[in-house]
């Protein structure tokens, strides 16, 4: 098969998996915004079998209904030329049971990751429920219903289930054991016992993920016979969990949960998330989708970035491709289902609600911006405080919008930086429209602080532009360009009973450095030359933008005007920037600093420090060399070890005349009467000598005995620092 391949209106550019079932492709919609997304293509023989449309267009009235954060979003239910498909989200993540199976090489998953999955599993298969419910009319399915097959965690930490079951005349019975066993929504023992499957059927399931998580094994999967052969004898029983840093509350859980017999397992989901929310609480209370991320960066590197490049690939490939709704009636019979075009429209947000689809109680308004809103929330279980930002309506179809609101959430999570805002959650809201939630900065912006007064004091600046620089520098070891570095994206946090504890904030035009795409971003005034000109993204651009925040925090203006842009680009390409110190308020600023700001401020990024930890050292010996002291000297020094940090840090004083003390002059006076003493008995001794003996021997004698004798030595002695050191 050759690809691409036009497929209805969706472009086929990479098959992602074949089974026996369907085959997945990574596809890009058509027409003016493509998105990119995944195409499960059912096999065009299976569309001969008896009963199989009916059952297809089924399960496809449940899919359809399915708007939740944890369940793959469906675009489109279809069939092309006979051949049914489904048109889902692309996600980027990695199967529950391969984390499972990566324990043994890469160590047991945290119990904070493991209840969290649960808890998000607990979310989406209730909203299954409820859905079954409202087709169906009854909260029971029959044994063969599409239950979950797989689970995954994308690399932004989103917890979804990706596949609801086989579809079409696929009976679950008709298929091997092993196959139906493959994944934990199969192996209830309901299914193997043909019974019909209750509120219990999900706790069991969310029991199994959760005991295999927490194993680092698979409980079925390993030996699938064996298992059927102990539910139809009656005899299963999971095996305990040994591990010392599980809680024996979670242990006893997982039991209960995974019991044989419904009627002795937790009486449904809602039970059951209540108690792993409890347990959550105890073990990690601010764990969250962030953490999740970092921890399959750490532990697939090599998997991230080759989906990385191959969605990049795609993006840059990808040929403008146009289908008119006339084309796309002729190639498509949607079964007069959702195809696409009639998602839920998005309602307005009401403080004290539920923001739907999300575990967040909306508390207040905090700003809007062209491209997203940002909210004040609370977590409903956890009752931790966040910031959530939304992704406007208007570009919620908009795949380019999407994807980088998508990399913002992964750049934060991922840096995992004290002095960089942490993302929390990513997912999507009911409607379809993307979030993340972050921690919520209790501060105030740099932007803010310089609307109050018209610069800052050099004590006050070199502690923030350090700050910067180390966010920055951990955002560059990771490849991640900000772009936007102004007063603006800067808070200020009290700390440690301290002011200006730094956030970096709003990643949202950052780009990667392996980036080759040419484009214009960023705030005038803080662009660099290069990036004015739309060149790639490189670390230089954003230490040309600290370099004109530093100017701007000691001079009160940017060296070039923001406005208009046309005169912000001619000047920064016709005339060096203006002496930091011909500025009023940077008068006194001290050369060494503004030698550092200048350098940052070269049109040519090869004269620029060559790293953000380099004008990190400079500002710190430019510090020295003025002599200023400020109450963040406790910073880490780039190259020095901690406990070096404060006697490095510290510039030097300058010298102090010491007062004498009465203790010190009373110290002094006894050895000058001490030396007195001992030279008149000298010269005494001298003179009696002369008188004996008149002769040139005596007196070499004599000034012997002067240089060695006891009376010279006891003198010395009664003088020395052993007796009148001055006190301390």
């Amino acid at each position: 098969m050759a690809l691409p391949e036009l497929f209805g209106s969706y472009l086929l550019h990479h098959q992602l998996a074949r089974g026996g079932t369907s085959e997945v492709f990574l596809a890009q919609t058509t027409g003016e915004f493509p998105r990119l997304c995944t195409i499960k293509r059912i096999r065009r023989e299976l569309a001969s079998l008896p009963e199989f449309n009916e059952r297809f267009r089924r399960d496809a009235e449940l899919l359809v209904r399915l708007q939740h954060g944890n369940v793959v979003q469906v675009l489109e239910v279809g069939a092309v030329e006979q051949q049914p498909f489904i048109a889902m989200e692309h996600i980027d993540g990695v199967e529950v049971s391969e984390l499972v199976e990566k324990t043994a090489e890469q160590g047991a998953l945290p119990p904070e990751l493991c209840l969290h999955v649960a808890i998000e599993m607990c979310e989406a298969a209730a909203h299954l429920r409820m859905r079954r419910r409202e087709r169906e009319g009854s909260a029971a399915s029959a044994h063969d219903a599409p239950w979950p097959l797989e689970l995954m965690i994308s690399f932004d930490g989103a917890v979804k289930i990706v596949d609801l079951g086989s579809f079409g005349a696929l009976r679950l019975g008709s298929q091997p054991v092993r196959r139906l066993m493959r994944s934990p929504g199969y192996a209830l023992p309901e299914v193997v016992l043909k019974r019909e499957l209750g509120a219990s059927a999900d706790v069991f399931a969310v029991g199994l993920v959760l005991w295999e998580m927490l194993a680092g094994r698979r409980l079925v999967a390993d030996d699938p016979e064996g298992y059927v052969r102990a539910v139809l004898d009656g005899r299963f029983e999971a095996p305990p969990i040994e591990r010392r840093d599980v809680p024996g509350d979670v242990i006893r859980l997982c039991a209960e949960a995974l019991q044989l017999d419904p009627a002795a397992r937790l009486a449904g989901l809602e039970p059951l998330r209540k108690r792993l929310v409890e347990s959550l609480r105890r073990v990690a209370p601010a764990y969250g989708s962030g953490a999740v991320s970092r921890l399959l960066w750490q532990r697939f590197p090599q998997l991230i970035g080759r989906a990385e490049a191959l969605v990049a690939r795609v993006a840059a490939d990808a040929p403008a491709m146009s289908v008119s709704p006339s084309e796309r009636a002729g190639r498509t019979d949607t079964y007069g289902l959702y195809d696409g075009d009639s998602a839920p429209k998005p309602r307005a947000l009401k403080v004290g609600e539920r923001i739907p689809g999300t575990r967040y109680r909306l508390v207040r308004m905090l700003g809007r911006g062209g491209s997203a809103s940002v909210f004040a929330g609370q977590h409903i279980d956890l009752e931790r405080q966040v910031a959530i930002k939304i992704l406007s309506p208007q570009l919620q179809n908009n795949s380019e919008a999407i994807s980088q609101f998508r990399l913002e959430a992964r750049a934060c999570s991922r840096i995992s930086h004290p002095n960089i805002v942490d993302v929390i959650d990513f997912g999507e809201l009911a409607d379809g429209r993307f979030f993340f939630a972050m921690e919520l900065v209790d501060g105030v912006s740099l932007a803010d602080v310089l609307a109050k007064r018209p610069a800052l004091s050099i004590e006050r600046v070199i502690p923030i532009v350090r700050q910067v620089c180390k966010a920055i520098h951990a955002a560059h070891g990771q490849g991640i360009i900000h772009r936007d570095i102004k007063p603006e994206n800067v808070m200020l946090v009290r700390r440690d009973d301290r002011e200006s504890f730094v956030k970096v904030l709003d990643f949202g035009v950052m780009a990667h450095a392996s980036d080759r795409q040419r484009v214009r971003v960023g705030t005038p005034g803080y662009m660099a030359p290069e990036q004015v000109a739309g060149e790639r993204p490189t670390p230089a651009m954003d230490i040309y933008g600290l370099g004109c925040m530093f100017y701007e925090l000691l001079a009160s203006k940017t060296p070039y005007p923001h406005e208009p842009l046309e005169k912000f680009i001619h000047l920064q390409a016709t005339k060096p920037p203006p002496a930091l110190r011909s500025h009023a308020h940077a008068a006194n600023v001290h050369e060494a600093i503004e030698r550092v700001i200048l350098r940052c401020l070269e049109r040519d990024p090869e004269a620029r420090y060559a790293s953000m930890e380099e004008l990190e050292s400079a500002v710190v010996a430019a510090q020295r060399e003025a002599e200023i002291e400020t109450e963040w000297d406790d910073l880490a020094v780039p190259g020095q070890s901690a406990a070096t940090t404060r006697r490095v840090a510290e510039p030097p004083k300058r010298r102090r005349s010491q007062r004498a003390t009465p203790m010190m002059m009373f110290g002094v006076v006894l050895a000058l009467g001490a030396i007195a003493a001992g030279a008149a008995l000298v010269i005494d001794t001298m003179r009696r000598d002369r008188g004996r003996a008149g002769s040139g021997s005596a007196l070499a004698h004599t000034r012997t005995g002067s240089a060695t004798g006891s009376g010279v030595t006891q003198t010395s002695a009664g003088s020395g620092s052993a007796r009148v050191r001055p006190l301390p």
